[in-house]
């Protein structure tokens, strides 16, 4: 059986249209597990879909506010009564921000083992698997934090408040996107600002794709394309219509590297990396 696309998210529309990819018929409705904090959804109907990807093997988890992308600031997901969350699958950690700390948890026996005092309440956590480094981040500041000891190593000041963030494990560099459309470069080596690239309108976050060495940066109808190595821009890919209401708000990318999946309103784009265009939606959210 070909591998499966799992999406998955808090809808009230049974609703899903077709495309290039097969979609199984039906929704059922059952308690999942809540894709924010692990928590069931007890009285929150969660639809499941299975998505035929035959021709691009892969797997991918949406939720309705957050999607299974380390350290991605949502467009959605704002609220500074939000869980901010990352996931060390290298370490099986996981780390849940709470009031001016971060919880640590042991995913295998999910039970917590442990917190780390913040400078700050953190709105957004990313970490680095190479380094076992965990930034925090809030407005336009990142606090460094060495996970092997859980200490403060150091603060990384900014001009611009963050509004995504991206990690490339190949180059070790973290990527923090602005509202007024440029995107900081941060050197994982000594934790400094490298470089810094203009992109597109209103980017909030991305994706780092290993396959290509890519960083694809959500603007809110395009996505800028940077060298992981350069750090230029080396294409841009065209979603929607620059008049539409609907914005991209996250992207994960599939095992081989090949397909970009990006949520945009009630759309989940399904984009050919070689080709640098959308070839399918699927329409997953209410709407």
């Amino acid at each position: 059986m070909a591998a499966a696309l799992i999406l998955a998210a808090t809808v009230f529309s049974t609703t899903m249209i077709g495309s290039a990819n097969a979609v199984t018929a039906g929704v059922t409705w059952s308690t999942q597990g809540d894709f924010e904090n692990n928590e069931s959804t007890t009285a929150t109907p969660t639809a499941r879909q299975e998505i035929d990807t035959a021709s691009a093997p892969g797997s991918v988890q949406l939720g309705p506010k957050q999607l299974r992308n380390n350290g991605a600031i949502f467009r959605n997901n704002r609220s500074s009564s939000s869980t901010a969350q990352a996931i060390n699958p290298t370490t099986n950690r996981v780390y849940t921000v709470g009031d001016q700390t971060v919880s640590v948890l042991d995913a295998s026996t999910n039970e917590t083992i442990g917190f780390i005092p913040m400078v700050q309440t953190p709105g957004a956590l990313l970490i680095s698997t190479r380094t076992n480094k965990l930034y925090a981040m809030n407005g336009s500041t990142i606090w460094v934090y060495d996970l092997n000891t859980n200490e403060y190593l150091k603060t990384i000041p900014l001009t611009d408040p963050i509004t995504g963030s991206i990690y490339n494990s190949d180059a070790e560099k973290v990527y923090l996107t602005h509202e007024n459309g440029t995107m900081s470069v941060i050197d994982g080596a000594v934790d400094e600002v490298a470089a810094k690239v203009t992109v597109g309108v209103s980017p909030a976050g991305g994706v780092y794709n290993t396959a290509d060495k890519k960083v694809y940066v959500l603007n809110d109808h395009d996505i800028s394309i940077v060298d992981g190595g350069s750090n230029e821009i080396v294409g841009t890919i065209t979603v929607n219509d620059a008049a539409s209401t609907s914005k991209l708000v996250n992207a994960t990318v599939n095992a081989t590297g090949s397909k970009i999946y990006a949520v945009c309103g009630a759309d989940l784009q399904v984009i050919d990396v070689a080709a640098r265009k959308p070839i399918t939606k699927l329409t997953w959210a209410p709407g």
